[in-house]
This record gives structure tokens, sequence and C-alpha cells, in this order.
């Protein structure tokens, strides 16, 4: 528990500055799981599987005057690509996917971390 606490708090401290308007964290559906900021208005759920240790993303948005609600990425196809036939996704679960959506929309788009030396 005290790994985990110390993990959430250099997250929140390298996390990106939010809009102003913007929480930095939302609560899940489940107000257990929280979505921390990551681009525009989208936020990201990081977990760690227990039995594997993997680790699963998702990604939501939540704009400014949405009362804590998300709303779905619109025109949005399950890896980040243009749907202009209404086709909208709810949640994004890859980082590919999100920067399209995100560099689509014009929002800027966070640096992603060097890759770790073999």
């Amino acid at each position: 528990a005290a790994a985990a606490a110390a993990a959430a708090e250099v997250a929140a401290a390298a996390a990106p500055a939010t809009p102003s308007g913007l929480p930095p964290v939302m609560s899940g559906a489940d107000g257990v799981f929280d979505f921390h900021f990551y681009a525009g208005d989208v936020y990201c759920q990081t977990l760690r599987r227990h039995t594997t240790g993997t680790i699963d993303r998702t990604w939501r948005r939540y704009p400014l005057g949405c009362g804590g609600s998300h709303v779905n990425f619109q025109e949005c196809d399950r890896i980040g690509g243009h749907r202009p036939d209404g086709m909208s996704q709810s949640c994004l679960r890859s980082v590919t996917a999100v920067r399209k959506y995100l560099e689509r929309n014009g929002h800027n788009v966070p640096a992603t971390a060097a890759p770790a030396a073999a």
C-alpha cells in the first residue's frame, strides 16, 4: 500500500498542468480507480494486474462542463482513426490511438518518455 501511494505521488508530480477549470484527477465510475489528466480533455487510468503485473491503461474524455461524466471520443474508431460516419468510442486503450485523436483535434500531445536502455 505504501509503494502504491508513493507511485501515485510521483505520477501526480510528473503530471502535466491541467487547462484552466479542469481538475487534475477525475474519479472512475466505481469511485475507486482515478483518471489522471493526460492532455486536452483526456484523462488516463492506469491499473496493474495482480496476477501478471501487466499494466493496463484506459483513456477517457472529461471535458469542462460535463459535470464529472465522461463523453465519447467523437468520429473516432478504436485505434484513434478519423470516422466521419459518426462512430464514437467511450474509451481508448492505446497511447497511439489517443495521440491520433489529440493531434487530429488540435491538442498538444505529451512527449513520451525515452525508451529504457537495454
